[in-house]
């Protein structure tokens, strides 16, 4: 998924079983259900990488 595709971002959060909403002050996306506000991903240069997989502290 590149950056900035909103849309896109939401219908793939919409059916994630393992998003989770990040802390307020680090969501972006307007929609609360959105690849951009979930807390298992991980900004790039050019867009994110999700690391639902991954256990972090």
């Amino acid at each position: 998924m590149k950056n900035y595709d909103w849309a896109g971002a939401a219908r793939t959060a919409a059916t994630c079983e393992k998003f989770h909403p990040d802390e307020e002050d680090e969501q972006v996306a307007d929609d609360p259900l959105s690849c951009y506000n979930c807390r298992y991903r991980r900004w790039t240069a050019t867009s994110y990488n999700c690391c639902k997989g991954r256990t972090e502290d």
